[in-house]
């Protein structure tokens, strides 16, 4: 982490630019007929304390298939749901030591056999600064290099969350579609306010959401996170 000083304006970076830690790379389905069963399986690129829990999946399992090199890893997560229910279901994994996270959101069950190998956002830069004086925290990102993006198909923004329900009075908050060449999201804390009214930030995140709708045969989105408290 970097920090530097402006007169009384403190400048730390938070991200370097670059590329996420934790990238998707093979999504497939294919079906147990007999057992009337969907099976997906998930291979992700990542740090090697990578973790992942399940929410609205049944017998989910996530375990390493193969060494890269000393710092990074290739895992796969393997989940079946019956073919008979509609259901909706994720996957959410995290790793501690990079302060990142991916949701991966499915409409179950899927009920052909699919594959699914863009994800768009993985080609992006992110890089994330924070800058401080007394009475504000501002912490500002950018989005670059994400080559051929649709219009409204990555989403950045900054979920806060505080022991005050209404976070509009101590948070100035800009989210924004990316678009090429480059694009920046913003939320600007009142941390004197903060402090004179007893209020704590329960959690703060920079995100990025990846659109996909329709045209994704397997995940319709999926959200990126860097965590800053």
């Amino acid at each position: 982490m970097q920090t530097i000083r402006i007169d009384s304006l403190t400048v730390e970076t938070l991200r370097p630019l670059g590329k996420v830690k934790i990238q998707p790379i093979h999504f497939s389905n294919s079906l147990d007929q007999g057992k009337r069963l969907a099976i997906t399986r998930c291979i992700f690129h990542g740090p090697r304390d990578l973790t992942a829990s399940f929410s609205g999946i049944i017998d989910g399992n996530f375990g390493k298939v193969k060494d890269i090199d000393q710092s990074t890893s290739d895992y796969q997560v393997v989940f079946q749901s019956s073919v008979d229910v509609n259901s909706f279901g994720k996957i959410k994994l995290q790793s501690a030591s990079t302060f990142e996270s991916l949701t991966v959101n499915f409409d179950l069950p899927q009920t052909s056999k699919t594959i699914q190998t863009n994800f768009p956002f993985t080609s992006c830069k992110f890089g994330v600064l924070k800058l401080s004086d007394e009475q504000t925290t501002n912490y500002s990102a950018i989005a670059t290099e994400c080559g051929k993006i649709t219009s409204n198909e990555i989403y950045l923004y900054f979920p806060v969350k505080l022991t005050e329900w209404d976070s509009a009075k101590y948070a100035d908050i800009s989210s924004s579609f990316y678009h090429s060449p480059e694009t920046t999201a913003n939320v600007v804390i009142k941390t004197g306010k903060l402090a004179n009214d007893g209020v704590d930030i329960n959690s703060l995140d920079f995100s990025i959401q990846n659109f996909y709708g329709t045209k994704s045969p397997l995940s319709n989105y999926l959200t990126w996170s860097f965590r800053l408290k």
